[in-house]
């Protein structure tokens, strides 16, 4: 079967696993990294200044994807009954996994961009940019 660019398009929005898996074969260059895609939500260029580290690079990527993620929600450090809710990482031989999600009520030590408003979308941005957090911690 011939996949024409138009039917790739098609395909990567069936929601059907199968054909979006062959449409990505068929024309990678149709698929858009979850920055890219933030960036289109926010209505930005997906443009990352020069001269950024690794992990710079990553960290701003994932301030971007993580306040898509919350839908406009921002946290606020004055609010003791407001829960924050983050990523907690395990570093072992194999590499770095996600260790569990922890949360805060009222201040933190990770910068508010980082922050989810659930548990629930903190673990899907971290399986969903796994690369990027490793970048972001790791440099590399």
């Amino acid at each position: 079967m011939n996949i024409t660019k138009k039917l790739a398009e098609e395909m990567l929005n069936s929601g059907n696993e199968l054909l979006v898996a062959a449409a990505k074969q068929a024309f990678p260059e149709l698929v858009k990294s979850n920055f890219e895609m933030a960036c289109e939500r926010l209505n930005i260029d997906p443009f990352i200044p020069d001269g950024l580290s690794i992990s710079m690079r990553a960290q701003y990527q994932l301030e971007k994807i993580t306040e898509v993620a919350n839908e406009g929600w921002t946290p606020s450090m004055e609010d003791d009954d407001e829960y924050k809710y983050y990523p907690y990482f395990e570093f072992t031989e194999e590499g770095m996994v996600l260790d569990y999600v922890s949360f805060w009520a009222s201040n933190t030590v990770v910068p508010a961009p980082s922050l989810f408003k659930s548990r629930e979308l903190c673990e899907k941005a971290v399986n969903d940019n796994i690369e990027l957090y490793r970048q972001m911690f790791l440099n590399k």
